[in-house]
């Protein structure tokens, strides 16, 4: 099967009604279907339904792939962490912020400007806004994209 046409409806009996062709490539029809529009409607509707799920479903299904990949990497940049590897204890505060959001206050003395930015969010969490703000403005000072984006649309406001 090639082709599907599917021809403008009309009535059977008291019931209207869609003729659904199918061609082969030669250009011969295989097939004849006659749909009621109540069928129609109920195939719409679940395409509808399934497109839906697929995008929500998707979302889902990409955060539960990341969470399992930080998971996977976690005792390791932890070992690393404890060895001193800021750049670990840094991606252990932005994949855990619930229980390692501590390490980042450190890294923004140090003058990390990611650590910066997130020792911002993590003042903005805990209601300090004239701390965080310092904090975003640091990080954007010394280079970090985010950060400068964050600004140019705070001063939009």
């Amino acid at each position: 099967m090639n082709n599907a046409v599917i021809e403008s409806p009309s009535r059977n009996g008291n019931q209207k009604v869609f003729e659904i062709a199918c061609f082969d490539r030669d250009g011969s029809q295989t097939r004849k279907f006659v749909v009621s529009k109540k069928t129609v409607i109920k195939i719409l509707a679940i395409g509808l339904a399934i497109l839906g799920l697929s995008e929500i479903g998707g979302d889902v299904l990409g955060k539960w792939a990341m969470q399992e990949k930080a998971d996977s990497l976690r005792p390791t940049m932890e070992a690393l962490a404890k060895n001193g590897q800021d750049e670990a204890s840094l991606w252990l505060a932005k994949n855990y912020p619930e229980t390692e959001a501590y390490r980042v206050a450190p890294l923004a003395d140090k003058g990390m400007p990611e650590a910066m930015l997130y020792q911002g969010f993590n003042l903005a969490r805990a209601g300090d806004k004239n701390g965080a703000m310092l904090w975003i403005e640091k990080s954007a000072d010394a280079g970090n994209e985010k950060a400068v984006e964050i600004i140019k649309r705070d001063s939009k406001r």
